[in-house]
């Protein structure tokens, strides 16, 4: 999971900063063009976060074979994350452009200390379910000190409104451990098959409609 976080990082950090750098003297202009962006990408966590939740069996069942289906609880709590670390992934090229590379760096040492304390303390207790709350719980600090440097030093700005709907959609995937699922599916059960078919059922719908958006809003721009 964190191969694709770290290749999106790679890909939008170099994206964002000549466009952020151009209107750095006015960081109204970017304070909005950025949130436009981290919501679209807070969206786009919630999707692949509850999918990854819902369907960790066939994920894993797919990926790895059905011995390793003890993993699948794991997977679960860290998709929770996704939304999280995709809006986070994105503030890296946005202090770089606004100059605020101290900040960065003060961000970055917090961020090591909180997750590496989150590591020790899921060591400590000895339980796989236990250190990947910790990591979740440690990724979601990141995200508030992160935006908290990022408000106060950064943008200057007083504005909570956009940070608070920012973090209900970041936040919004949580709510899937109320509705998860308790009892477990019989390894059995699991084909490649039925666990294709199940994930195609969701994905496949998801990218016709965000196919279908785009050339309607591509229509509609057009006029």
């Amino acid at each position: 999971m964190l191969d694709p976080l770290q290749l999106y990082t790679f890909a939008i950090t170099p994206a964002l900063q000549p466009v952020f750098t151009k209107y750095k003297s006015q960081p109204d202009i970017v304070f909005t063009a950025y949130y436009r962006l981290a919501y679209k990408l807070a969206v786009l966590g919630i999707l692949t976060a509850t999918i990854m939740f819902w369907y960790a069996d066939d994920i894993i069942f797919i990926l790895f074979g059905s011995m390793w289906f003890a993993v699948s609880e794991l997977l679960k709590i860290l998709a929770l994350s996704i939304p999280v670390q995709m809006v986070l992934s994105s503030t890296g090229g946005l202090y770089q452009a606004m100059g605020a590379t101290k900040q960065m760096f003060y961000c970055g040492i917090f961020s090591s200390v909180v997750n590496v304390s989150a590591i020790i303390f899921g060591v400590y207790m000895g339980d796989m379910i236990v250190l990947c709350i910790s990591l979740v719980t440690a990724f979601i600090i990141n995200y508030i000190q992160c935006f908290y440097v990022l408000h106060r030093f950064v943008f200057k700005v007083k504005r909570l409104k956009s940070f608070i709907i920012l973090s209900f959609f970041v936040l919004i995937s949580l709510l899937n451990l109320f509705f998860g699922q308790k009892e477990s599916i019989p390894n059995g059960s699991f084909s490649y098959a039925n666990s294709f078919y199940s994930l195609a059922n969701i994905v496949v719908p998801l990218i016709l409609i965000f196919i279908f958006g785009f050339i309607i809003r591509k229509k509609v721009g057009s006029f």
